[in-house]
């Protein structure tokens, strides 16, 4: 039941560092997007209110002349003086609008960081614990454990087979002859128990499963060690190491595609 407790919580712990790296990377394009289209209304803005200025120095070279002009009428200056006040009173609202864009961005950025900052701690925070747990469930399970993996075999009734998951039974047939009766003796049977026990038809992906977690124990620090043991032509070979690519990949082949994945 420990256990159980304990593997519930480290999944609602990844399933929190998944919804935390999910939200940092939204909050990070918002604040990309949003500091680019406050940039583009700026550079339009000030873009514009260049246009003006030119516009209200060529008013008021206009405005020189009127007044060198003979004979011009009162109510066209007037006018020309008009225009050119409310020319510069539309540069000094855009004046006004640019600045005013150009804090908003810097408020929406200063609020971004945070935020980003804010969950870079919590995502740290939730690793932290997900370590913990994971190194647990480790403890829980045995520091030290043994599997088994039987070869398989072309022999129609093979000597050793497995039980179940975690036992194997070994049938030993001595061939000695009984004098008294004549009758051959009854094979002997044995029952060993493992951590682990790995029929036949097991395939490569089904035993990394049983030691992926160890290898993430490695990735978070703790050290671990693993090894086969046997006779030759036992098959050890082919559990570490299997083919280089493809379903029969073997333990060392796969521990190194995760360590990259994770580095990445």
């Amino acid at each position: 039941l420990r256990v159980s407790g304990v593997v519930a919580s480290l999944d609602s712990e990844c399933e929190e560092n998944q919804r935390l790296h999910a939200e940092i990377g939204k909050t990070r394009l918002q604040a990309v997007t949003d500091v680019a289209a406050v940039q583009a209304e700026v550079a339009f803005t000030k873009e514009k209110l260049q246009e003006t200025e030119n516009k209200v120095k060529g008013w008021q070279l206009e405005a020189e002349k009127l007044r060198e002009m003979q004979g011009a009428s009162e109510k066209d200056r007037m006018q020309a003086l008009g225009d050119l006040t409310r020319q510069l009173e539309e540069a000094r609202q855009a004046r006004a609008k640019a600045g005013g864009a150009e804090d908003k961005l810097r408020t929406d950025i200063a609020d971004g960081v945070q935020r980003v900052q804010e969950l870079e701690t919590q995502l740290m925070d939730a690793e932290d614990t997900r370590r913990k747990l994971h190194n647990m469930i480790q403890e829980l399970r045995g520091n030290v454990r043994v599997f088994t993996r039987i070869r398989p075999t072309t022999d129609s009734a093979p000597a050793i087979m497995p039980v179940d998951e975690t036992t194997v039974r070994l049938t030993v047939d001595t061939g000695k002859v009984n004098a008294m009766t004549g009758e051959t003796e009854v094979a002997k049977e044995h029952v060993f128990s493992f951590d682990r026990a790995f029929g036949p038809n097991t395939k490569q992906g089904e035993v990394y499963a049983e030691v992926d977690q160890l290898v993430q124990s490695a990735l978070d620090g703790y050290k671990v060690c693993l090894f086969s043991y046997g006779q030759t032509g036992s098959g050890k070979t082919h559990t570490m190491l299997g083919a280089i690519t493809g379903e029969e990949r073997g333990i060392i082949p796969r521990s190194v595609e995760k360590i990259i994945q994770t580095s990445e």
